[in-house]
């Protein structure tokens, strides 16, 4: 995956991304002729399961739509606005993304690896864990919500509090919201 992005970054030194080939610098945001800098502008995203199951999966494919600012009518408002919108929308854009593709179990393991080590946990407690990564496997992220409904709460009517005590869940969620961070970078 580095190797991948290493090679994308690579083309916005020189931009020949789009079908404008303006050669502009965007990895010091050097605002190319479409108006985007190292990052690009995200007009929208969606799920998309308008194809056969087997290309959309359970999440979905994603459509995800970008500015190019040449061809677009509102030109002067994105050029006052585009900071704003690109943050927010850069966030909320990860966290589709993750969402769709899901989190490399690896990953996941990694992200529970030092709570699993530190903390002496009963089998019924490492089940729960593993219920966790699974989850983030298939769906990218977790709601903090989430470990209280079910399948959760198949191991305890209390989901995540009536298996760990308040400070295993504490930090559960708090590795849960990092996670999610992660995705929204």
């Amino acid at each position: 995956m580095a190797r991948r992005v290493a090679a994308l970054e690579h083309l916005l030194e020189r931009c020949t991304v789009c079908p404008l080939d303006c050669g502009n610098d965007r990895m010091k945001d050097e605002l190319a002729r479409c108006y985007s800098g190292r990052l690009p502008i995200v007009s929208s995203y969606t799920a998309h399961f308008g194809e056969e199951p087997a290309l959309v999966g359970s999440n979905g494919g994603g459509n995800i739509f970008f500015y190019i600012f040449d061809y677009c009518q509102n030109l002067e408002f994105f050029n006052q606005n585009a900071k704003g919108v690109e943050g927010s929308k850069q966030e909320q854009l990860g966290l589709f993304i993750r969402k769709l593709v899901g989190l490399d179990r690896e990953a996941a393991k990694l992200a529970f690896g030092e709570f699993l080590a530190r903390n002496n946990l009963t089998a019924n407690q490492i089940r729960f864990i593993d219920q966790i990564i699974d989850y983030l496997t298939q769906n990218g992220v977790m709601d903090p919500g989430q470990p209280y409904e079910s399948p959760f709460t198949d191991y305890s009517p209390g989901g995540l509090d009536g298996v760990f005590n308040d400070a295993y869940a504490d930090g559960i969620i708090s590795i849960l919201e990092a996670v999610r961070q992660n995705a929204a970078a």
